[in-house]
């Protein structure tokens, strides 16, 4: 087939003029320009759509962050010790019985604080007090058992004018450890973080 065609057009009586071939070409050259155009048209789409995507996901990853966040500052102001017991009479009757961990607390200087929790660790604890023992029971397992009595601070730096309360664990007749002890009805928080040697661990009794 020809693909240039050819007219005849009358011009003041005269022979008949043939079209320019220029005319063909230049359709078929707008045909594959408008192609190109198209083409680099949806590319730049699809470049946006990518970077809004990208975007999304993003956010929906600060989002996220966030609400870890708040579950942990939830949590502690659910339960934060606002009338923790002063005397040791008090503070011995109320740590008795089951308490659920609510967070544990890194705050060591020079470090940035963290928590965890039963949501980032996957784990149920609870700490039963009984008269002299503590058990911790973990996923429904027991972990630890050992002796402890609630005493004041002086009693352990050997500065009786030091009355705060504390948690001793006494692992042997010659060795115990210590957490600073705060506790009302229905909070109890352990503190280990006054000397850098561990987290401070809420719980909330059940």
């Amino acid at each position: 087939m020809n693909l240039i065609r050819e007219t005849e057009n009358e011009i003041d009586g005269s022979s008949s003029v043939k079209s320019a071939p220029a005319c063909s070409f230049l359709r078929y050259a707008q045909y594959y320009l408008d192609s190109a155009t198209n083409c680099i048209l949806l590319t730049s789409l699809k470049e946006k759509s990518m970077r809004t995507i990208l975007r999304l996901f993003l956010f929906a990853l600060i989002l996220a962050s966030g609400c870890i966040s708040h579950d942990v500052e939830e949590s502690t102001i659910s339960c934060n010790c606002d009338n923790p017991a002063k005397q040791l009479d008090v503070a011995n009757s109320m740590i008795l019985g089951e308490w659920t961990w609510v967070s544990t607390g890194f705050h060591n200087r020079g470090s940035e604080s963290y928590y965890e929790t039963p949501q980032n660790t996957n784990s149920q604890i609870t700490y039963k007090f009984t008269a002299d023992t503590l058990t911790i029971i973990k996923n429904g397992t027991n972990i630890y058992k050992e002796r402890y009595s609630v005493g004041h601070f002086g009693d352990v730096t050997n500065t009786p004018t030091d009355t705060s309360l504390v948690v001793k664990y006494i692992h042997s007749d010659t060795s115990i450890g210590v957490s600073m002890l705060f506790v009302d009805n229905n909070c109890m928080k352990l503190v280990n973080s006054y000397n850098d040697a561990g987290g401070d661990i809420l719980l909330k009794r059940k």
